[in-house]
């Protein structure tokens, strides 16, 4: 049965809920899928700008490694010295080249040595 006091908060039928429940379902109702909406934005613009800082890292390394190899050359390259320090030699051979040079001046400089041998040979 139905009382009729022209409250708006209370209610006597059953299955009947009061206004005040269904506003903090209705407030939910709107605000969760806009919630759920900002959330998703600022995911996707934090994994964009996360791919572009990844993106940017490597392009900076690379421009680094351009700077050094336009700088410095690479490995195996022909290294140019200091012509102050090297008396203006710029091309420095490398080590096996340098160890082949020296083995090859000492060869053409060897004199084989002549020596006297005695035989010896022991008899019984």
């Amino acid at each position: 049965t139905d009382t009729e006091q022209g409250d708006s908060f209370t209610s006597t039928s059953q299955g009947d809920l009061p206004l005040w429940i269904w506003a903090p379902v209705g407030f939910a109702a709107v605000a969760i899928p806009i919630l759920a909406y900002l959330i998703y934005r600022f995911y996707q613009g934090k994994k964009r700008a996360d791919a572009l800082e990844k993106q940017r890292k490597h392009e900076l390394e690379e421009h680094a490694k351009m700077d050094d190899i336009g700088e410095f050359g690479t490995i195996g390259d022909n290294v140019r010295a200091n012509p102050l320090a090297t008396g203006d030699a710029f091309e420095i051979p490398k080590g096996d080249e340098a160890i082949a040079h020296q083995l090859t001046m000492d060869k053409m400089q060897f004199e084989p040595a002549t020596v006297d041998v005695e035989h010896n040979i022991f008899k019984q």
